[in-house]
Formats: structure tokens, C-alpha cells, sequence
């Protein structure tokens, strides 16, 4: 069941082509799977329409045009050949995507591991800029992290969890740095994501949960070693456009002594 869905505001700038590539292409994916956003999108459509008739109604007609536009529509309607929706592949496993995602199957590049059960396939989007396919198998896990600046995630096949809350294919997330979240799945098929960063620009009023990790606590080292904390976020991966929230424990051997 679909629980994340984009706002009312940002439906109607969808239809009115006023957002940016990268909610439009999430926003088209999520409502290609989600009838009630849809719905909504075909009802601003309907009135832009309407506004549209109003306009012309006041405007004097072309002949010419409207005997070319006579012409156009009075031609035969040719069947296209059906053709096969490409699908993501992963080691076997195939994946359904949204129809607006499907031109970019093709522009997907190879898998590599991002860690553990974890796996990742950057996305060229041309001038958009790149996203990614990201697939946790059963047990994958993320570590707690949060983001650089606004991303924007479409689940297109599973389920998976990130402790604030449960999400469902077709669910569109909305994370910045003011989430800090630990993505992991225990569905039996995993889960895929479709990941993206918004551009600088872009903000959205889409709201969860923030959870919040408490300060991080200097961890009493064990008998013959000595620890040292991290506190400065260290980068889990710049593909992903996000940081591991601090605290991570280092083990420092302690020297020799020859005294």
C-alpha cells in the first residue's frame, strides 16, 4: 500500500510543468503506479484544458490552421508493433520499473557493491544529471546517516524500513540533513529504490519524522587498549549523496613497552 505520496501543491506543479527535472521524473514515476496522485494530476489537466478553451473562444481562428489541424486528425490510426518494457536486471532477477523510468534502463550503468547486501547502479539522466538504482537484498542495511542537501527516493519493488518509517512500492521519499535514517530491508525479495539529489534550488514541503541520534557518548575502552572517537561525519559514499552520522568506534593497539 502507497503511504508516501507528493503533495497537493507539488501535483499541480507537476501538471503545470513548474518543478524541477528531478521531482517531475520522480513525481511522473510515482503517479504512474499510484491512481489517486494521478487522478489529481488528470484534474489540474482538466482545468488547464478548460482555461485553454476559455482563451481561444475569445481569439479570432486561423483557417488555414484549423484546415491543417482537420487534416491531421482525419488520418488513419496506424497500430504500433507491441514492444517489450525494458526491466532492470540484477544477477538474474529482473525488476519491473515505472514507464517514465524506462527509458533510462538502458542508460543504467554496471552493478557494484556499495557494502554488505547492498548494491548500486548509477543512472545517466543527460542534462538532469545522474540518480541511481539502489537494491538491498534480505538483511541489507545502510548505515545511520544523513543526506547533503534534498534526495528524492521512489520504491519501485519491495519493501524496506529506515527506522522512522515502513515504506511500500511505490512510496516517493523526500530525505535532506534534516533526517537521519538507517535504510534496511527484511522483505524476502529485498527491496529496489530509485534514488536521486534535487538541485540546489529545489525544496519541498513533503515531511516525516525526524529521529534524531543522541550525542555520542566516549566508549570506555577495553583492558590493554586505549579509543579514540570520531565525531566528524566521515563520507559513505559521494554516489550516494549521503554521510554516516558520528560516532564510530576506532581501536588503537597500544605500543609495546620496553621500559
Amino acid at each position: 500500500m502507497i503511504n508516501y505520496h507528493p503533495t497537493d501543491k507539488q501535483l499541480r506543479q507537476f501538471a503545470e510543468g513548474n518543478i524541477s527535472s528531478a521531482l517531475a521524473l520522480v513525481a511522473a514515476a510515482h503517479c504512474d503506479v499510484c491512481s489517486k496522485c494521478q487522478a489529481k494530476v488528470d484534474d489540474v489537466n482538466l482545468e488547464l484544458a478548460s482555461d485553454i478553451e476559455n482563451i481561444k473562444a475569445h481569439t479570432f481562428s486561423d483557417p488555414a490552421f484549423d484546415k491543417m489541424l482537420a487534416s491531421i486528425t482525419q488520418l488513419p490510426v496506424l497500430d504500433a508493433p507491441v514492444q517489450k518494457s525494458p526491466r532492470i536486471e540484477l544477477d538474474g532477477r529482473f525488476f519491473d520499473v515505472p514507464r517514465p523510468l524506462q527509458r533510462f534502463v538502458k542508460k543504467t550503468g554496471n552493478w557494484s557493491k556499495l557494502l554488505g547486501k547492498v548494491w548500486q547502479a548509477p543512472v545517466d539522466l543527460g542534462e538532469a544529471g545522474m540518480a541511481h538504482f539502489i537494491y538491498m537484498e534480505k538483511g541489507g542495511r545502510v548505515p545511520e546517516h544523513t543526506h547533503r542537501g534534498t534526495e528524492f527516493t521512489l520504491v519501485v519493488n519491495g519493501e524496506f524500513s529506515d527506522g522512522l518509517a515502513d515504506y511500500d512500492s511505490g512510496d516517493l521519499i523526500v530525505m535532506d540533513d534534516e533526517h537521519i535514517h538507517s535504510p534496511h530491508s527484511n522483505a524476502d525479495d529485498g527491496c529496489l529504490v530509485f534514488s536521486m539529489p534535487a538541485p540546489p534550488e529545489s525544496t519541498s514541503s513533503l515531511t516525516l519524522p525526524i529521529k534524531r541520534s543522541a550525542p555520542a557518548e566516549p566508549l570506555k575502552p577495553k583492558k590493554g587498549e586505549s579509543t579514540a572517537m570520531a565525531y566528524s561525519p566521515a563520507v559513505v559514499s559521494d554516489k550516494i549523496n549521503c554521510v554516516v552520522a558520528p560516532s564510530v568506534r576506532v581501536t588503537i593497539p597500544p605500543k609495546s613497552c620496553h621500559c
